[in-house]
């Protein structure tokens, strides 16, 4: 399993989502009852952005992408946590040329809780 590249260089504009999956069954007379989802009921998803990438670090990063792709996993410590933890790719990556041979990359990655 590969660990995310280029992580000294991602930006302060990167940003984290927590979403709580939640059971809920509506009873009679408005009353409900809920229930965490299983037992790992708190997802995070972030979007993770580079700032200002070279050349051949922007490559770098394309390749671990394509080799990735949204069907493997990957490693990476997210700021704030404690623990390198699971991560796939949520959605496209987006890549905008800057002048110069600069380069900014999003994406948006989300927690996986495989084996």
């Amino acid at each position: 399993m590969a660990a995310l590249p280029l992580q000294t260089f991602i930006s302060q504009q990167s940003s984290r989502v927590r979403k709580y999956r939640v059971i809920e069954v509506r009873l009679g007379d408005g009353y409900s009852q809920r229930t965490a989802d299983g037992l790992n009921a708190a997802e995070d998803s972030w979007t993770i952005v580079w700032e200002n990438l070279t050349t051949t670090d922007r490559t770098t990063l394309m390749t671990f992408f394509d080799t990735v792709g949204s069907w493997s996993v990957f490693t990476w410590m997210a700021p704030g946590d404690s623990v390198t933890k699971k991560w796939r790719i949520q959605s496209d990556v987006n890549e905008r040329a800057k002048a110069g041979n600069l380069y900014d990359i999003s994406v948006k990655v989300r927690q996986e809780f495989d084996l």
